[in-house]
């Protein structure tokens, strides 16, 4: 049947929260997260991760979002933040359950690759070329990093679709292997029908975790 057919290594859904939030909007998104769960066909459904968002560019109010994550959740964390200093001060609250940190580009992947590797955690690499995200990717690497994700950016729809597509020939058809990792995806856009249909794109074309803002069932 139709129905019963399945990825066998489905994509991560993730949801974003942003550190900026007020006390009680903060709890409220997180308890909406947490209990984001939809049936379907007999299956129940839920997301896979958080993402928590540094919008507020300080290291006290990352590390604080941090540590009511990992103590308020069941779910995966992603860590996003490009400042090397605030990563540390979140993942001195959470560490132990090795979240995804994000935010490592040509200007600080080697304080960021460092920083995995010492906390034992799996990391992501965005540059808004295929070449240059190479070059992060074996930066990260040479670290010491295992786990690591491609964070391919772009600047509108067309362009994120065209360099999934691009990775993944690369990878399978050319033989890369150096982008032969699973790549992320961050949605984000006003009209909450239109965030859901690129996330529902990437998701099958051919991003391993689809992050967004949306968190209504």
């Amino acid at each position: 049947f139709r129905h019963e057919e399945k990825f066998y290594h489905p994509t991560g859904v993730a949801v974003t929260i942003h550190d900026d939030l007020s006390e009680a909007a903060f709890d409220e998104r997180l308890k909406k997260i947490n209990s984001l769960k939809l049936t379907r066909v007999g299956t129940e459904i839920e997301v896979d991760l958080i993402a928590v968002i540094n919008k507020s560019n300080t290291a006290e109010k990352f590390a604080e979002a941090a540590k009511k994550v990992s103590a308020g959740s069941h779910l995966n964390i992603i860590l996003s933040s490009t400042s090397v200093d605030n990563m540390k001060a979140a993942l001195q609250n959470c560490a132990e359950k090795r979240p995804l940190i994000h935010g490592a580009g040509a200007g600080n992947c080697e304080a960021m690759a460092a920083l995995a590797q010492e906390k034992k955690c799996p990391m992501t690499v965005t540059a808004q070329t295929l070449e240059e995200l190479a070059d992060l990717a074996e930066c990260a690497k040479k670290a010491g990093v295992e786990e690591i994700v491609l964070d391919v950016g772009g600047n509108n729809p067309k362009e994120v679709l065209q360099k999934l597509t691009k990775v993944r020939r690369l990878a399978l058809k050319k033989n890369f292997r150096t982008l032969g990792l699973p790549m992320i995806t961050f949605v984000c856009d006003e009209d909450p029908f239109q965030e859901i249909a690129l996330a529902s794109t990437y998701l099958l074309k051919y991003a391993g975790i689809v992050a967004v803002d949306a968190c209504e069932p």
